[in-house]
């Protein structure tokens, strides 16, 4: 049904728009294909699924926000770190409406977006998602008390996953201010006083 969807929409000549029902067709024939990759057929369906889920995200990135992150994960797994990273990047500072799947959203989008990036991109990934976090936190987020473990931990794991990465991409300097601010949005988030 989503090819077909897809040349009826091409046979009109080149689309502006695209009715959402079909947006929505394309983003769960990606999802179905995704649920493929956990079962039988693990590279065939990484391609079904990054095709399927771009192209719905590419006509409505806002209607298809990817809370569970799983068109990241595809990304990611089909050799796209760049892409994953971007999508994270995106769900993190959209004003558009995406919906946050969960409380604790925007520490798991900063949390993806540095594990998805590639080496050379993690330190200024997590500068810029730890800056939006201390932001987003002094604009009033925050998570509720049952999500705050999770919260630390991501927070902590943004820190540990550039800790690790060689002295060419990330400095001692780096490392320190990553470790302060780290501890910044711990005390703000998890620990407040």
């Amino acid at each position: 049904m989503s090819s077909l969807a897809g040349q009826q929409l091409l046979r009109q000549g080149e689309p502006t728009t695209v009715p959402v029902e079909v947006i929505d067709l394309w983003w769960e024939t990606g999802l179905a294909g995704g649920s493929v990759f956990y079962t039988e057929y693990p590279a065939h369906s990484v391609e079904i699924a990054v095709r399927w889920l771009c192209l719905s995200y590419s006509f409505s990135s806002a209607r298809h926000s990817d809370g569970a992150a799983y068109m990241g994960d595809f990304l990611a797994v089909a050799g796209l770190p760049h892409l994953a990273a971007f999508v994270a990047l995106r769900r993190l500072v959209a004003k558009d409406g995406v919906l946050f799947a969960l409380p604790y959203q925007p520490v798991w989008d900063a949390y993806l977006a540095v594990s998805d990036a590639p080496g050379d991109l993690k330190a200024d990934i997590l500068d810029f998602a730890y800056d939006y976090l201390l932001d987003w936190t002094a604009k009033g987020g925050n998570v509720p008390a049952d999500a705050q473990g999770l919260t630390g931990m991501l927070i902590r794991n943004c820190y540990d996953i550039v800790s690790h990465e060689p002295p060419d991409r990330v400095t001692p300097q780096q490392l320190e201010h990553f470790a302060a601010v780290r501890d910044e949005l711990l005390s703000r988030l998890v620990e407040p006083g």
